[in-house]
C-alpha cells in the first residue's frame, strides 16, 4: 500500500480500523514492504516498529514506536482509549486517543501469548485471535485488562470481527478455516 502524503510514496504492509479521526496503519517491517529501517538520523531501531496515522485531510503521523510486531487495533467504547496487539510482544497496549486522533499515553493492557487480529465488543471486551497452551484460540478480556476465558479452536485464528444480525457473532478467520461463535454482548 502506497502512503498517501509521505515523501517517498513509502509502503507499509497493511490498514488497519478507519475511524472518524482518521485511518491507522502498522508496519511489521516485512523486507519487501519496509518503511524504514533507520530514523532520520540513521539510526537502527532493531525490533521497533512502528504505528502510523493517516488524517482526514492525508497527512501522515508517525503514532508511536512498538516493541515486537504490531497487528491487531480498534477503539475501545467512546473511541478515547486504542487497543493495540503487540504478537511478538505478547502483549496488548493501550493508547489515549486525542480529539483530533493523536496517540498518547502507551500502557500495557494485557499479557496474552501471540495476540493477532482483535475486535472490541459494546462492553469493552476485547477477542483477540492468539494462542493458548500452544493452541489457537479467541481469548476475551475485559475492559480492565483481567482475562475473563478463552475459547479453542482447531486452527490458529488470524482475525475476528463481529457481523450478523445485531452484530451478535463474531466471526473469526484462521490459517485454515472460518469460524462462527455466538456473543452475549454485541460488537460494536
Amino acid at each position: 500500500m502506497k502512503v498517501p502524503g509521505s515523501s517517498g510514496g513509502e509502503s507499509v504492509d497493511g490498514s488497519s480500523d478507519p475511524t472518524r479521526r482518521g485511518h491507522l496503519l502498522r508496519d511489521p517491517r516485512r523486507p519487501r514492504l519496509l518503511l524504514r529501517r533507520r530514523d532520520r538520523g540513521g539510526h537502527d531501531d532493531g525490533r521497533r516498529r512502528r504505528l502510523y496515522r493517516i488524517d482526514p485531510a492525508g497527512a501522515l503521523h508517525l503514532e508511536a514506536k512498538i516493541d515486537g510486531q504490531p497487528n491487531g487495533v480498534d477503539l475501545m467504547p467512546g473511541e478515547h482509549t486504542l487497543v493495540l496487539a503487540a504478537t511478538t510482544a505478547n502483549r496488548l497496549t493501550t493508547f489515549t486517543v486525542g480529539a483530533d486522533g493523536a496517540l498518547s499515553a502507551e500502557a500495557p493492557f494485557a499479557a496474552v501469548d501471540a495476540p493477532d487480529g482483535l475486535a472490541v465488543d459494546a462492553g469493552g471486551n476485547v477477542y483477540v485471535a492468539a494462542t493458548v497452551s500452544g493452541k489457537g484460540a479467541i481469548v476475551v478480556i475485559d475492559s480492565k485488562g483481567k482475562t475473563l476465558g478463552a475459547v479453542p479452536l482447531d486452527a490458529q485464528p488470524t482475525n475476528c470481527a463481529f457481523g450478523g444480525q445485531g452484530k451478535k457473532t463474531l466471526f473469526v478467520t484462521a490459517r485454515t478455516s472460518l469460524y462462527t461463535l455466538a456473543v452475549p454482548i454485541p460488537g460494536r
